[in-house]
């Protein structure tokens, strides 16, 4: 009888885990189809989807190779896209466009307005084409986006922890404060490599986050720069205001850790920020706990006071996540 009872459980809980993830395929298929046929997914879910290749503008060819979003040589119809609160967690987007177009009759594709708060965390947007979106509020922690086009984006808000930016383009990005939310954007622990942020302008944690031969001339940053990685990066005309952020405990208000070897400086700005007052005598030798081995310095000169030191990051006590909302 024992017996009989535990296979009777045992049958019914495999039927229901069955059922279970049948009905989330189901759905994820709903709204792949009603975002097919509406351009509309406000908050729906669309995890793990592939929709690489795809052009999300009202005028476009979907074309690609997808395995469950199947939008082949279709068009979406002419009205505003609204993915606002969308889940892409984990999509593979890789080559995308997000590109607002209008059509002959003067609709278009409002992804400026419809991308806010979207999750793209673990998504794959390889090459992506993201430029001129609104991507306010929206998660890209641990995201791939490594070549992808973020120029003239608005991330204010948005977390990109851990994601992986290597050779994207970010110039003329911004990202913002206001009263709601006060430390701009995230990027602990991002990868910046070989990005390009010429004239962003970014409010941000940017704690250990890697700048190595990224190019940010003329680029204005202002926030926490613990621990980050500035080897070989072009800061030339470049402004950096290093402050502790309202939202942030124990983090280290100067450029301590920061390592500035082989970057260029020249008629770079390096100071605090309006959050706080400093004088001058405060704001060298904040800039002095920086590593520096040939750099070049705003004034032109070669700073090498370093080089004969192994680079040590920071033994100032602070916690990333104390700088998150809520936290």
């Amino acid at each position: 009888m024992k017996r009989t009872l535990i296979s009777l459980l045992t049958f019914f809980l495999i039927n229901a885990a069955f059922s279970l993830q049948s009905n989330l395929l189901n759905q994820v298929a709903s709204n792949i189809q009603q975002f097919k046929a509406t351009c509309q997914c406000q908050q729906c879910d669309l995890q793990q989807t592939n929709l690489q290749n795809y052009l999300f503008s009202s005028n476009s060819n979907l074309g690609g190779s997808a395995s469950v979003a199947a939008f082949k040589n279709e068009t979406l119809p002419t009205v505003d896209c609204n993915l606002q609160e969308a889940n892409l967690s984990k999509a593979n987007l890789s080559h995308s466009s997000f590109i607002a177009a209008l059509t002959p009759d003067g609709y278009g594709v409002n992804f400026a307005k419809a991308i806010k708060t979207v999750t793209f965390s673990d998504a794959n947007l390889m090459l992506a084409d993201l430029s001129y979106g609104s991507f306010i509020g929206s998660n890209f922690s641990k995201a791939n986006l490594q070549q992808a086009n973020l120029q003239n984006t608005d991330l204010s808000f948005s977390v990109f922890n851990e994601a992986n930016l290597t050779a994207a383009n970010l110039n003329n990005a911004v990202a913002k404060l206001n009263q709601m939310n006060r430390n701009g954007a995230y990027f602990i622990n991002a990868n910046l490599s070989y990005a390009l942020l010429n004239k962003a302008d970014l409010t941000a944690v940017f704690i250990n986050t890697n700048f190595s031969k990224a190019s940010l001339q003329q680029a204005h940053l202002l926030g926490v720069f613990t621990n980050a990685n500035f080897t070989g990066a072009n800061l030339s005309g470049a402004k950096l205001e290093t402050a502790c952020l309202p939202n942030c405990a124990n983090c280290a208000s100067d450029f301590s850790g920061v390592n500035f070897s082989n970057a260029n400086l020249k008629d770079a700005i390096l100071t605090y920020s309006v959050f706080q007052y400093a004088s001058a005598s405060d704001i060298q030798k904040g800039i002095n706990r920086a590593y520096f081995c040939h750099t070049i310095m705003p004034d032109g000169t070669i700073n090498n006071r370093d080089c004969s030191l192994s680079y040590q990051k920071a033994n100032d006590t602070y916690n990333p996540k104390a700088c998150l909302e809520g936290d």
